[in-house]
């Protein structure tokens, strides 16, 4: 039977086994993309809430949180946004950009 629509560029075969080269590679890499994500998550749980006081709310886009994580971990906007959605935070328009609203947590010293 033949199979309706697109073409694939590559037998089934060879298909099938780059995607298990591709899982594997996931796995045996300490800092691939669940590392990555399992810290930027950790990073935000640490250092903002959802809601809080009026007092610690902050305006910040995600280009400007991947920046605030640029020297801990490598992770991208999808990411980020995926992580802070997920968690309940709060998007507002500013001057026509993104920007999420965060509450940053008060460190005890």
């Amino acid at each position: 039977m033949r199979k309706i629509g697109f073409v694939n560029s590559l037998p089934e075969k060879e298909e099938n086994e780059n995607e298990n080269e591709n899982e594997n590679e996931n796995d045996n890499d300490p800092f691939g993309f669940s590392f990555n994500e399992e810290m930027a998550t950790r990073y935000i749980d640490e250092n903002y809430a959802p809601d809080g006081d009026v007092d610690q709310k902050e305006f910040r886009t995600t280009l400007e949180l991947i920046t605030e994580m640029s020297e801990m971990v490598d992770v991208g906007m999808r990411t980020v946004n995926k992580i802070l959605h997920g968690k309940g935070f709060k998007t507002i328009f500013i001057d026509g950009v993104s920007n999420w609203v965060l509450y940053e947590k008060i460190k005890n010293s």
